[in-house]
């Protein structure tokens, strides 16, 4: 059985959410400005995590479904009411007060890999474990407005160990740290400019290693 992996501060950050907010959200599905040969950092390898390549994105890419799931689940556990219906605003659907649009603008990652090919028979271990930080654009949209009346970009730090551990579970845990501190803003009735951006995310601009740079618009 696979061992929940769990993000640095992540318990930390939901210990401390806000009761349950009174809006009624819904989770669209979450989309990623990403390809699937996109680099995204570095790759290392063995006990020792020697160099060993670069991860593409193909390898973190979540199953759509799973990526969703992790969003909606760490938001409800920072305070928020979210719902299970995809489109809360398609005609029939009732009682649902905002929508939630999620937009990974980026992703960068240093993960330490079992070895492979002959590796295998010296190192039995199935452990994978690394860290990071993603990008995100929320958008939150009121029913009935076609313009989003909150728009946040965070870029948020992660670390993960899972045993046995996926690159797609590591891209999972990001998802939830980060939703995690929107969230808790969020369900504080949190407020600011339309648009606000982390300073973090100009720092993820400028890691090396990426044929992907961080989205801008």
């Amino acid at each position: 059985m696979r061992r929940a992996a769990t993000g640095a501060g992540l318990l930390a950050i939901l210990a401390a959410a806000q009761p349950t907010s009174a809006q009624l959200y819904q989770i669209t599905p979450v989309s990623f400005d990403l390809s699937a040969g996109d680099t995204i950092g570095a790759k290392r390898s063995g006990s020792l995590c020697l160099p060993a390549g670069a991860v593409a994105w193909r390898e973190a890419k979540p199953d759509t479904v799973d990526a969703r799931e992790a969003v909606t689940q760490a938001a409800r556990s920072a305070g928020l009411s979210v719902g299970a219906v995809d489109n809360p605003f398609e005609e029939g659907v009732t009682g649902f007060d905002r929508a939630i649009r999620v937009r990974v603008r980026g992703l960068h990652v240093t993960a330490c890999v079992p070895p492979g090919g002959m590796g295998r028979l010296m190192n039995r271990s199935h452990v994978i474990k690394g860290d990071g930080v993603i990008a995100i654009e929320w958008r939150v949209y009121v029913r009935g407005t076609d313009d989003p009346t909150i728009t946040r970009r965070t870029c948020t730090a992660f670390a993960y160990r899972g045993d046995p551990g996926a690159l797609t579970d590591m891209t999972l845990l990001a998802l939830r740290s980060a939703t995690a501190k929107f969230a808790v803003s969020l369900a504080a009735g949190g407020s600011g400019p339309p648009v606000i951006e982390d300073d973090a995310c100009a720092r993820l601009r400028e890691k090396d290693g990426m044929s992907s740079q961080l989205s801008k618009d």
